[in-house]
């Protein structure tokens, strides 16, 4: 109605300022006089520019009404028409929609922590899954881990930014797109999906508005271990080591895609320094900073499922309820600690030392990289963990100083020209955890002594013959790695 009136109003300024007939409250006409077959307004106007004033000031005073009810998707109509005497009105029109421009936009995990004092109070609306009918259904409220309660979602949560998640934790999806918020009265909904490639589970969410006109959206839903994975029913199979994916595509906006990705209850690797190998055996204790045994808890979190604190890498371990945890060649893992800060002890097999004096970098460019080193931490010092699964830490292990040693015998100590003479090398790898790499060794003959082709032997296989110099007088030999506590004895003629 507000359009219409303004139409009108403008309809009759611009009448009565082109010279169109106009009514007063009396009801006596004021017509123009026709000078010509038709109307010719613009001398008409051209006598009257205080009104033309007027209308341009009328025009200002009435745009920030018609703004004020401006949105995404807006659709304004602007029209001009023509009155004469002699002909029928002659409307054109022009219309115009609003756009916003776009957005980036972006999705973050988040954790349910109540403990942690950096954690952010957020109002979680109720999320929606999409089963296998294509029906949207709401999720069951999340349970908090450790206390088999639902979370009251009608009080702000309190959350943190997080990239690991533990089985059985609920998993809490943030998106941010100011491009969605198409209406500013009401908390909108936008969808996401969540999929983990381990166990092979998708589930499509629908995410609601943290409130009217806020661009940002969170949902929620149940990270569970089973046997058996089933889609689209609410609930997200997870397994230790896997990944979790949200995807989130801009319902109009194609371009507009992101991803986001947190871990699952990853493992922990004790490796080699040197060669990036995985190390089991090495004895891996979480302590509490003075020394005292740290306590930790199984899988469910439960105050009575007692974890062991001590365990070996690439082993096994058992917590009170019986469960069973296989660790992977060089892993560990600590499920779930209370927030607080611990240490590390670890005793390696006898073939390496802890802790590693390795740099950063160097450990880096292993191959197996990237590694978690938490620093501090993973040499050993005290580190802290929030509310929630224990960190993962990558422990980097040096190999222990050995002896190498090279020695060299004649067959005979007196000899003829023209006799032949045979020599032996003995190499010594002592060293219980370091391989020596392609040794190579030269020997220099002495004067008029000449190798005798076909003759070398390592480990009384014939190998190939030694590179000789120009002038027969020196070989150099290329042996294959000797691996630690390990020799090797290498035969020639002359």
């Amino acid at each position: 109605m507000r359009v219409i009136r303004t139409h009108n109003l403008f309809s009759r300024l611009i009448g009565g300022f082109a010279g169109v007939t106009t009514r007063n409250p009396g009801g006596v006409c004021a017509c123009a006089p026709r000078l010509a077959a038709g109307v010719r307004p613009v001398s008409r106007v051209a006598n009257h520019p205080l009104k033309w004033i007027w209308m341009a000031l009328l025009l200002v005073c009435l745009a920030p009404f018609q703004a004020i009810s401006a949105g995404n998707g807006s659709k304004f109509v602007n029209w001009a028409e023509l009155r004469t005497a002699e002909h029928p009105p002659m409307v054109n029109t022009v219309s115009v929609t609003l756009q916003q421009s776009r957005t980036q936009s972006t999705v973050e995990f988040l954790q349910y922590a109540p403990n942690a004092s950096s954690a952010v109070s957020t109002h979680v609306g109720t999320t929606w899954y999409r089963d296998a009918s294509g029906t949207f259904v709401a999720v069951n409220p999340p349970v908090a881990v450790g206390t088999g309660a639902p979370i009251d979602l009608s009080s702000p949560v309190p959350l943190l930014a997080t990239g690991l998640y533990h089985t059985g934790e609920p998993v809490f999806v943030r998106v941010t797109d100011l491009d969605q918020n198409l209406n500013s009265t009401v908390a909108e909904t936008i969808i996401v999906t969540l999929t983990d490639p381990k166990t092979g589970d998708t589930e499509i969410l629908r995410l609601t508005e943290t409130g009217p006109d806020t661009g940002i959206f969170i949902g929620y839903i149940q990270a569970v271990h089973t046997n058996t994975t089933v889609i689209n029913n609410g609930a997200l199979s997870v397994s230790d080591a896997s990944s979790i994916n949200a995807l989130y595509v801009d319902s109009v906006d194609a371009n507009d895609r992101s991803p986001g990705t947190a871990l699952v209850d990853p493992y922990g690797i004790v490796f080699d320094s040197v060669t990036g190998k995985a190390i089991d055996g090495a004895t891996v204790e979480l302590l509490n900073p003075d020394g005292s045994v740290a306590t930790v808890y199984g899988d469910s979190g439960l105050p009575a499922n007692i974890f062991p604190n001590s365990l070996l890498s690439g082993g096994t371990a058992v917590d009170t309820e019986g469960v069973t945890y296989n660790f992977p060649p060089g892993g560990y893992r600590f499920p779930y600690v209370h927030a607080a800060s611990y240490k590390l002890k670890v005793t390696p097999p006898k073939s390496h030392v802890f802790p590693s004096t390795a740099t950063k970098t160097a450990i880096q460019a292993l191959p197996g990289a990237p590694y978690v080193l938490l620093d501090p931490g993973f040499r050993g010092e005290v580190f802290s963990v929030v509310a929630g699964p224990a960190v993962k830490i990558d422990i980097p292990l040096d190999q222990k100083d050995g002896v190498f040693w090279l020695s060299k015998s004649a067959e005979k100590s007196t000899v003829s020209i023209g006799d032949h003479l045979g020599y032996r090398l003995l190499l010594e790898n002592n060293s219980p955890g370091k391989t020596v790499f392609s040794p190579v060794i030269t020997d220099k003959l002495p004067p008029g002594f000449r190798y005798t082709k076909g003759s070398a032997k390592r480990n009384g296989v014939t190998v190939v013959d030694p590179v000789i110099s120009s002038d027969g007088s020196t070989l150099t030999f290329t042996l294959a790695d000797i691996p630690p506590s390990t020799s090797v004895e290498l035969r020639y003629v002359v």
